[in-house]
Parts: structure tokens; C-alpha cells; sequence
């Protein structure tokens, strides 16, 4: 007579992913962490990511708007010298965030579909009109960028199923190529770092608001975007 039969072993969970973000990023020198907490499911939650646009973000707008200043400036004094108007056009508000972004030098660095984004670009944000970018067209060209004089600047969104709905975290990254621009990208930093974290937090607020509120009849009858 055999004893009784012991239950088979559980199998291990399965080991956690590793952020899409440090694979992009993984040294950074400037950093800043924002999260929420949205009464939606996650793949509701990822699609009102992708729709957000930007006359959701009124401060943002008003922030780009300021940034785009002296740029704006340049052009009338130059138009005056050559006796033409040059108009610099404004984005449409209801363009979404992610179409202006990727228009404005960005790209999508790597994605899982309705769990993590995360988009980068490569520039002089020190700069008051913006200054140079470099042409980057995938990760493995991000990653391995090191020529001096930029800052190399990653934004993640990472979806995390919770209890009554999604937890939302974005994580902002930059890191510099050279001891300049790491000296001036600090002094640019310590100057703008308040109006990032509330940019941030905005982006956060208007994304649990479209999350969150029943679609109008005029979405519902709109095809799904294209990926």
C-alpha cells in the first residue's frame, strides 16, 4: 500500500520584465517619476493614451508656446530684414500628443502593446530656440548616440493592473554626451524642472480624464486608430 500522493509542484511565476525604459536608457543623470491611479481597465487606459490630444493640455500648449518664443522672434526680425513674413505653424489642438511628438523629432523607442511606450528624441533643450537634433530612427541608434554636444531625452509610460482599474507611472530620462552639455543641461534643469513635473502631471490628469468618461456618440462611430 502506497502513501498518499504528494500535489505537483506549482510552477514558478514567471519572472518580472525587465522596463522597457532602462533598455533604452539604463544611465541617466536627470530623472523625474509621476503616477496615477485611473478607475478604467488597462487596455482602455493605453488606448486613451494613444488618443490624447493636445487640447487636453492647456499648460503644455501655453509651455510650448513660451518656448517657442524666441524662435518666433528670430523669424519676424529675419522676415523684416528680407522683407517676407514667415508664418511658424501652430499644431492643431485636437493633433494627439504622440503624432505631434514624433513630428517634433521624437520616436517610438519600444512598446508593448497596452502596457509600456517610451519615445526619445536627441537634442539642445538648452537652447533657446531649440538648437540642433540628430536624426535617430530606432533604439539601437539611441542607445549607441555619444556625439558631444546633446542630451539624450526618454519618456516612458508603464501600465500596471491594480484593484478597481490601472496605475499609470510616466518616467522621464536625460542623459549627455559630453562634460558641456552635462554643465549646461544641469542649469537648464534646475530652471525648468518645476514646469516638467507639472507638464507631467497635466499629461497624467487629462489621461485619467478621457480614460475615465464614457465615450460620445461620435467616438463610438469612429474606426479604431491605426497602429
Amino acid at each position: 500500500m502506497t502513501g498518499p500522493t504528494a500535489p505537483p509542484a506549482a510552477d514558478p511565476p514567471p519572472a518580472p520584465q525587465r522596463p522597457l525604459l532602462d533598455e533604452a536608457l539604463p544611465r541617466y543623470e536627470a530623472r523625474e517619476v509621476h503616477a496615477v491611479r485611473i478607475g478604467a481597465p488597462q487596455a482602455e487606459v493605453f488606448r486613451a493614451l494613444k488618443e490624447l490630444t493636445l487640447r487636453e493640455l492647456p499648460l503644455f500648449r501655453a509651455l510650448m508656446g513660451v518656448r517657442a518664443l524666441p524662435a518666433r522672434l528670430a523669424l519676424t526680425r529675419s522676415g523684416r530684414r528680407t522683407g517676407r513674413r514667415r508664418r511658424r505653424r501652430v499644431p492643431d489642438p485636437g493633433t494627439r500628443l504622440l503624432e505631434w511628438a514624433l513630428r517634433a523629432g521624437f520616436i517610438v523607442l519600444a512598446s508593448r502593446p497596452g502596457s509600456e511606450l517610451v519615445v526619445g528624441a536627441v537634442g539642445q533643450p538648452w537652447m533657446p530656440s531649440g538648437g540642433a537634433s540628430a536624426t535617430i530612427t530606432d533604439q539601437a541608434g539611441f542607445v549607441a548616440f555619444d556625439e558631444p554636444g546633446f542630451a539624450k531625452l526618454a519618456l516612458g509610460f508603464k501600465l500596471e493592473q491594480i484593484p478597481g482599474g490601472t496605475r499609470v507611472i510616466t518616467e522621464t530620462r536625460v542623459d549627455t554626451t559630453d562634460p558641456l552639455s552635462h554643465r549646461r543641461f544641469g542649469a537648464y534643469w534646475r530652471v525648468i524642472h518645476v514646469w516638467s513635473a507639472a507638464i507631467r502631471r497635466s499629461w497624467l490628469r487629462a489621461l485619467k480624464r478621457r480614460a475615465e468618461r464614457a465615450p460620445t456618440p461620435a467616438e463610438v462611430a469612429l474606426p479604431p486608430p491605426s497602429r
